[in-house]
């Protein structure tokens, strides 16, 4: 009976472990990338795909490119997808209270005016550590967004 009990974990455990995408690597560590770096402490997580960065000459606006979150309040599509948004806020407040360092590789703005980029915390892709927790997914297309309602 145990060896089936644990034969059935470990088979949830596998498919649980497939649905993580794969680690996206590091751009800013490819040679000749341009990537910024700064300290964490700079740096606000507004939500699992939009950070903000403050500096001396204004405000930067990162729009993670290729993952999308859960949104809140009145940005949800129903109340379990802006519940699910709030506890991305909070993870990523977290993820970003455990980090030191946030480099990014800017690519452009989107229509609301924030720069498009790839966003690393201590070198490993924010939109990834969010997805361990489900909490994030990958949006290759950025057209089609994920449904977070289902």
């Amino acid at each position: 009976m145990r060896s089936l009990i644990s034969l059935s974990l470990l088979a949830m455990a596998a498919c649980s472990a497939s649905d993580l995408p794969a680690k996206p690597p590091n751009l800013c560590e490819e040679a000749g990338a341009r990537c910024v770096s700064a300290p964490v402490r700079d740096v606000i997580a507004v939500d699992g795909d939009t950070f903000e960065l403050q500096r001396l000459d204004g405000r930067v606006r990162l729009r993670l490119i290729g993952w999308d979150s859960p949104e809140t309040g009145n940005s949800a599509g129903c109340a379990a997808e802006d519940a699910l948004g709030q506890k991305v806020e909070a993870r990523a407040r977290e993820l970003f209270a455990d980090a030191k360092t946030l480099t990014f590789k800017p690519e452009g703005t989107d229509r609301f005016g924030r720069t498009r980029a790839h966003v690393y915390l201590d070198g490993t892709h924010i939109g990834w550590l969010l997805a361990r927790d489900g909490l994030s997914a990958p949006w290759p297309s950025e057209t089609v967004k994920p449904n977070w309602c289902d």
